[in-house]
């Protein structure tokens, strides 16, 4: 069999092994997808080649559905070298992680694509738990890359994972809320009579935001974007919020 023949072969299991039932997994290569070792003079070899193909076919195509259930995720080392696509869904009240365990090979390149496909109006922050973090906006897909430690967008929107200065002409004591970043949180206005609050993003813009605010609470005020740059946006309320908390998106 020549080369390209047996090239054309491979590609072919591939393909179809992606119908066979999942064997035993084991992290092996160089681009970190699972499979079965083949030992010296192993006998009916086929069967850890076969393995490992159907695997190689789950890394290329297959997806994996994941509900949050409004919390952090932690993949498994096996669930991490086996799915191209990680389909994230659930409703969640604020921002969550999906952490993407290190795969530390002698190659430990992973290329895989995260669908933020939650419902809320969140981001999805992806990371190993240390390094770089890609956010992954709601509705959004990113390919990213894993170099071990890192998390790296190679194509997609990559979302903004900076976190905004204090809240200022909000009231005594506002606060911004754990997990807010330049594309949307939480705020808590301060005490007395607050009708207005400023937010600074970490990071400038390299456009002008579309931004959104709600009230929360019982009985919403009306609540709109009174002015918005590069920089900033500031958040104006038909009567004061002293003491509750508002919500933004921006874009």
């Amino acid at each position: 069999m020549t080369f390209k023949s047996m090239r054309r072969a491979a590609i072919a299991g591939a393909v179809m092994a992606i119908a066979f039932a999942a064997p035993a997994r084991a992290q092996t290569g160089i681009l970190n997808i699972c499979g079965t070792p083949l030992a010296h003079a192993q006998a009916n070899s086929e069967i850890p080649v076969n393995d490992t193909m159907n695997f190689l076919g789950g890394a290329l195509a297959l997806i994996d559905t994941i509900a949050m259930a409004n919390a952090d995720v932690n993949l498994t080392e096996p669930d991490a070298c086996s799915y191209a696509t990680y389909k994230l869904t659930g409703a969640n009240s604020a921002i969550r992680s999906f952490i993407f365990p290190s795969l530390a090979l002698p190659g430990p390149i992973r290329l895989f694509s995260v669908l933020n496909a939650t419902t809320g109006g969140y981001a999805v922050l992806v990371t190993t738990g240390t390094g770089s973090i890609v956010s992954v906006p709601p509705g959004f897909e990113m390919l990213l890359r894993s170099d071990g430690a890192n998390i790296l967008p190679v194509a997609g929107r990559a979302g903004r994972t900076g976190t905004p200065g204090a809240p200022t002409s909000c009231g005594s004591g506002p606060s911004l809320g754990a997990g807010s970043t330049d594309e949307g949180g939480t705020v808590t206005a301060g005490s007395g009579s607050v009708t207005a609050c400023t937010i600074t993003f970490a990071q400038t813009w390299p456009w002008t935001p579309n931004c959104t605010v709600s009230a929360g609470g019982a009985s919403p005020v009306a609540a709109d974007i009174s002015a918005v740059s590069t920089t900033a946006f500031t958040a104006a309320f038909a009567s004061s919020i002293g003491g509750s908390s508002f919500r933004f998106n921006c874009r």
